[in-house]
């Protein structure tokens, strides 16, 4: 009986140094980050699904529409565009110093063309980012006395 009882207590050892192995793992809390959906979204949005993006940085082109003669009639016009302090009329067809092509002459601009492709440029644009036209006060040089000041009367028609 001793040899049954030794291989018992055999037994029960090498249960005890096993039983890591039979046991059920460790409970384990999982924690939980807080929902980000913009996150999701600018992921899914950064994925290019039909093919890469390209991405161009928008530059004004080195010149301006200056003048501007575009005609009803079967002419196409002309525009006199300033590149860089050099003034140029361009038909359509031709280049500029630049590289940039008259495509067309619109009645308020003209549709300028180079390798980065087309822009459309305005004759109004171009006069409100110059100074005021001859003869008009530079702004910030009128004091408020001027403008509370009525205007000198205009002269009697036939009165030199």
């Amino acid at each position: 009986m001793l040899p049954l009882l030794a291989g018992a207590a055999a037994l029960v050892c090498l249960g005890a140094a096993m039983s890591w192995l039979l046991a059920p793992a460790p409970f384990v809390r999982w924690s939980l980050t807080a929902p980000a959906p913009r996150a999701a979204v600018a992921r899914i949005t950064a994925q290019h699904w039909f093919g890469e993006v390209v991405r161009r940085q928008e530059t004004p082109p080195p010149l301006s529409v200056v003048g501007v003669y575009a005609p009803q009639g079967a002419s196409p016009g002309f525009v006199i565009v300033d590149e860089g302090g050099h003034e140029t009329s361009l038909v359509v067809g031709a280049t500029t110093a630049g590289g940039w092509t008259l495509k067309r002459v619109t009645a308020d601009g003209a549709v300028m063309s180079s390798a980065d492709g087309e822009r459309l440029l305005s004759l109004l644009a171009a006069r409100s980012a110059t100074a005021s036209p001859p003869g008009a006060p530079a702004p910030g040089s009128m004091s408020s006395s001027d403008i509370l000041q009525p205007p000198p009367p205009l002269p009697a028609p036939g009165t030199p």
